[in-house]
């Protein structure tokens, strides 16, 4: 009988247990969502496959034939590689990423790769990001998702831009440059324009590095460089591309334009010929990009102002005549710059802004359920510098 009173004890105090862990468990805590911010990381990878201390192994191979390759399809590496501050192991080590990844490309080399990049010194201190995404490495640049993040970085979301600085084929040894952005809200690509040796290349470097290089040589191909900053309190990525002038460059027209909604087109204040050419890349502007881009006339070098062949109120005519806004901008001295493209990426952002308020509106006066298609064409602008072409 006592054994029996045990038990019953013992069988009430488990059900008094199993109701408050039931209760605890579906407690409902209110959310509270945190302000975002935007953080931007400038880091170098180093992943080292050769020599007596590799910091990336191969852990699984597999069983198949094939050519003398580093990572054949099918391979799976580990690695814990040391990140620092510039391209050099010697300028300081800032933390380390440690993961896998898998080469999952059997055509082209490609990789799938989960990193954790923690860092180990400076503000972030024991923090970390987190990618995991596929790596397309025969790329020189490419893209990687941000998926969230310990610390600092605890949910973050955004993506990180690789650039590849070193490769060794033989082996796999690789150093790669990473620019990370963790969140933002719009992306606007903008095109620069205009004859070689006008200074694009040393006025994108200007605006996203505020840098400026007195030998710069001309451009091959396509460059392009980003930089996020505030626009009308919304966190805006402004992906700047930079072309060759040159004529035997023309064959990447199509795509060089496609997707841009803004365009900065310079000329050189100097020379008299590259003003000429104004209309030439404006009519190609205008054939190959949206017709509502956005367009600004960049009379370039100013602080030349004693060699000037092109003045300001012919270039200001010009503009004027072709709905274009104008400034004389100096790279060398940082002049008109940053100007120049925060009010590119203002008007844009107006014009988009209104496209999105339009397109709501229809929603709610049709009462379909709301939402909001993006698209920078065919939609009027009321911006001063437009108001000649709204007859």
């Amino acid at each position: 009988m006592e054994g029996m009173q045990v038990l019953g004890l013992a069988l009430i105090l488990c059900m008094i247990t199993t109701q408050a862990y039931a209760q605890y468990y579906s407690q409902t805590v209110p959310y509270e969502s945190l302000p975002e911010k935007t953080t931007n990381l400038h880091f170098f990878f180093h992943d080292t496959l050769g020599g007596k201390n590799p910091s990336a192994v191969l852990v699984a191979r597999p069983n198949i034939t094939g050519g003398p390759s580093v990572a054949p399809f099918g391979s799976i590496f580990a690695l814990d590689d040391p990140l620092t501050a510039g391209p050099e192991l010697t300028s300081g080590v800032i933390g380390n990423a440690q993961g896998l990844y898998v080469s999952s490309g059997q055509d082209i080399p490609s990789l799938v790769a989960y990193f954790d990049f923690g860092f180990t010194s400076g503000e972030f201190n024991g923090s970390s990001i987190s990618v995991f995404s596929r790596n397309p490495i025969t790329n020189t640049e490419r893209e990687l998702a941000v998926v969230g993040g310990r610390g600092k970085f605890r949910l973050a979301r955004g993506f990180a831009q690789l650039k590849t600085y070193f490769l060794n084929a033989t082996n796999g040894d690789a150093i790669v440059e990473y620019n990370v952005d963790h969140e933002y809200d719009y992306l606007f690509k903008i095109v620069l324009i205009g004859d070689s040796g006008v200074g694009k290349s040393n006025i994108l470097s200007r605006f996203t590095r505020n840098e400026f290089c007195l030998e710069s040589k001309s451009t091959i191909g396509v460059e392009f460089a980003t930089r996020t900053l505030q626009v009308e309190g919304k966190t805006v990525k402004a992906q700047i591309w930079d072309t060759a002038g040159q004529e035997r460059y023309r064959a990447i027209t199509s795509a060089y334009y496609r997707g841009a909604v803004g365009a900065l087109l310079v000329y050189d204040i100097t020379k008299r010929q590259t003003f000429d050419n104004v209309q030439r890349w404006l009519r190609e502007l205008r054939d190959h990009a949206d017709s509502n881009i956005v367009i600004m006339l960049a009379g370039n070098k100013s602080d030349l102002n004693h060699l000037r062949s092109v003045s300001a109120e012919d270039a200001q005519m010009l503009a004027e005549k072709e709905c274009l806004s104008f400034l004389e901008t100096s790279a060398l001295e940082a002049s008109n710059v940053e100007k120049a493209f925060q009010t590119i990426l203002l008007d844009i952002y107006q014009i988009i802004s209104k496209k999105a308020l339009a397109a709501q509106e229809a929603a709610s006066s049709t009462g379909l359920p709301q939402g909001t298609t993006i698209n920078i064409g065919n939609f009027p602008s009321n911006i001063n510098k437009k108001a000649c072409c709204s007859n």
